[in-house]
Order: C-alpha cells, then structure tokens, then sequence
C-alpha cells in the first residue's frame, strides 16, 4: 500500500517487479508472497477479497515460471474483547479450505492474538478508593506499564471484582498510580463498592500484555503465571527493584 508504511503496492506491477528481481537475485531464495489487511477483523469478506488477490498473484508468477512456494496469509481474526462477536473459527476454515484446497502452495498463518487474547487475565489489587467531584477512582497495585493497551490504544479490556462484592453501585476509573494522566485500564466501568485489598481481573490480557509491559516509572512488570489443569505454573518471575538497577551503570566522573 502506499498510503501506510506496510506493504507493496500490487498496482502497475510493483510488487511483481520486485518479485521478479528477488527471484532473479542468486542471493535470495523467495518464500513466497505474504499479506495482512490489518487487526480484529470478524467478518470474512476481506479475508475472501484478499486470499483470492494473493491466490491470483502467486498463480500468475507461477505462470511465468517463478518459485512462489508458499502464500503467509496473516492474522487479523478478530477476538471478543467486551461482548461482541468474534470471528467464526469454523467459517474461516471453511473458507481457507475453499480457497486453497487444491492450490498446491504452503499455506502460513499468523493466529497469535486470536489464540492468546482471551487465555490471558491480568489479577490487580485495590490500593485505594477516591471519591472524586463526578467520579470514582479505583486506583490498583497494576498500571499502564504492565498493560499499555488501554492508553495507547483506548482499547477495552471487561474488568470484574474478583469475589462476591454485590451489585454495582456506579461507574469508576479504574487507574493505576503511575504518575502519567493516561494511566487507566477502563474509564466509567461499573464497578461495586470496593476497598484497598479487594482484587479485580482485567480480563483478555493474553495478547500484546507481557510482550508490551515495561519497568517504566522503576516499576517491575508483573509476573506470568500458567494455569494448566488447575494446577499454577511461574512462568516469568517478577523482577525486584534492585534488579532493575542492576542492569544500568554510570560511568566514574572525574
């Protein structure tokens, strides 16, 4: 595309040009061609649009003789992160099979966030509760370092109390205490009456949490802990501090 950073333009055989001369390179090997049309994706018309472009292509270079061994077909599958309708898993299949059944090319497939997303539950502990001019403020031991969605994104993660808390009583901020404005994991949530110590679960955690986690504010991102046939597995220990430090040095000044 040209108006993204990502990707060739297939318009006036640019991306069959280049094709060309990688294959043309004794250097290169060609793997074949690779497309993603982009992020939470549920319904299978631009999946259907883009396999049948990419099939087109890589059958047209074949034609020419050209190795094209195999077709990366991306990600994109949409998960349910509050509520909606995720992408039918089975209609997908159905439609890969349809597509490419007797294709002859080495199918690829990028399904992270679509596998992990909703396996993935960040636990966070109440540190205090501000009743504010027009809202509550849920402020929790977890914050943007460990989960930047919400802030970069404005993405929504479901949270619930973790335990029998009763009925909502109104909406709250649910924030951490790191000294940025932005430092949320979901604004207006309903949420019960709440005190320090009390633990909530954000939910769909599991894709783009840890990998995106960092020490900012000299704060260790949490620990991952498996859960495998009810038994807890520490899978990533959280760091101390004085680790944390550890890791820089300051050079002797004169």
């Amino acid at each position: 595309q040209r108006s993204t950073k990502f990707g060739v333009s297939t318009s006036q055989n640019e991306a069959a040009n280049l094709y060309r001369r990688m294959a043309a390179d004794p250097h290169i090997a060609p793997a074949g061609l690779a497309v993603h049309i982009g992020s939470q994706i549920t319904s299978l018309d631009p999946f259907e649009r883009a396999y049948s472009a990419l099939l087109a292509f890589g059958a047209a270079l074949r034609d020419e003789g050209l190795d094209v061994p195999g077709l990366d077909l991306g990600g994109g599958i949409g998960v349910d992160y509050d509520g909606g309708t995720p992408c039918d898993f089975a209609a997908y299949g159905a439609l890969i099979s349809q597509l490419f059944a007797d294709s002859g090319f080495k199918l690829g497939f990028e399904p992270g966030r679509s596998i992990m997303a909703n396996n993935g539950v960040l636990l966070t502990q109440v540190i205090y509760v501000k009743d504010g001019d027009n809202k509550r403020f849920v402020i929790v031991d977890a914050a943007m370092n460990d989960l930047l969605r919400p802030t970069l994104y404005e993405a929504h993660h479901t949270i619930q109390a973790v335990g029998d808390y009763g009925a909502d009583i109104g909406p709250a901020d649910v924030v951490g205490p790191v000294c940025e404005t932005g430092d949320y994991l979901g604004q207006d949530r309903m949420m019960p009456l709440l005190d320090a110590g009390d633990t909530l679960a954000v939910m769909s955690a599991g894709a783009y949490g840890a990998v995106m986690a960092s020490s900012y504010n000299t704060r260790p991102p949490a620990g991952e802990v498996m859960v495998l046939d009810g038994t807890c597995h520490l899978l990533r220990r959280q760091r101390t501090i004085s680790e944390l430090l550890a890791e820089e040095s300051i050079p002797a000044l004169d």
